[in-house]
């Protein structure tokens, strides 16, 4: 168990010195910044648009005016959940 923490934590902090050196290199951790460390062999990465989301429009209640009270349900009145 011990071994396996001492792992991990070794493994954290190469990935931290990583990309703070990575940071100190071109002073910003944006992963475009990056594409002059790639291999030449290597084609560039394409970053693709994500697709807008698209929410549906929400229904809000309507209020009735102010002192006129709704009209109940007939369903209501026959079964109510909270007598």
């Amino acid at each position: 168990m011990i071994f396996s923490l001492t792992v991990a934590a070794c493994e954290a902090a190469i990935a931290l010195a990583l990309v703070l050196m990575l940071y100190h290199r071109n002073g910003k951790l944006d992963i475009d910044a990056w594409h002059e460390l790639r291999e030449s062999n290597l084609p560039p990465f394409t970053d693709v648009e994500l697709p807008e989301i698209r929410e549906a429009p929400k229904a809000w209640p309507h209020l009735p005016p102010a002192g006129v009270e709704p009209a109940p349900e007939p369903d209501e009145e026959l079964h109510r959940e909270h007598v």
